[in-house]
């Protein structure tokens, strides 16, 4: 990735992480890839893997999430 890429940022609070994983979804979804499913997410070994699980939905939850 580069460096002004989401993944490179610090993030602090839940707010911050929210921005970073739009960013990443929406640059992911304008590029092509299919981003819907789910994702292992594996990381260092003293850190806990994730999974993640992406599913597009209509509708907006209002103003304040945009």
């Amino acid at each position: 990735m580069s460096p002004s890429s989401p993944s490179d940022r610090t993030v602090r609070t839940a707010s911050e992480f929210n921005a970073a994983l739009r960013a990443l979804i929406e640059s992911a979804h304008d590029n092509g890839v299919d981003v819907e499913g789910g994702w292992e997410c594996r990381t260092p070994p003293d850190a806990p893997d994730w999974d993640v699980v992406v599913v597009e939905f209509s509708g907006r939850a209002g103003a304040a999430d945009e």
